[in-house]
């Protein structure tokens, strides 16, 4: 990837994700510099977020529900590009969405 601005760079794997993710940039939670909340306009992803930054030429990305359970850390390099990167984050970040969902609801 060319681009060397982390929000070009998180903005461009978004535009490759699907279901219309994006940076929120009035967020809920309070973030350090550097660090972004992902979400979806799409209804079926809308308690189920993603927070990333980029660092050391790795994205650092991990999935929440309700801001509450975090799923697994995933940190591939920035080389792969952002096709790849957004099949990548689609199958290890999104992907774990229904089990974080199953956990928070078991937890009532």
């Amino acid at each position: 990837m060319k681009v060397t601005n982390a929000v070009d760079i998180i903005n461009e794997i978004c535009s490759y994700l699907g279901d219309s993710w994006f940076i929120n940039e009035k967020s809920d939670v309070e973030l350090i510099t550097g660090h972004y909340q992902l979400i979806s306009a799409v209804d079926k992803n809308k308690d189920f977020s993603m927070y990333c930054c980029v660092n050391n030429g790795r994205l650092h990305i991990r999935g929440f529900v309700f801001n509450d359970v975090a799923g697994n850390n995933f940190t591939p390099a920035l080389n792969k590009g952002a096709l790849k990167l957004a099949k990548y984050i689609r199958k290890n970040v999104i992907s774990e969405k229904n089990y974080l969902f199953s956990i928070f609801n078991n937890r009532k």
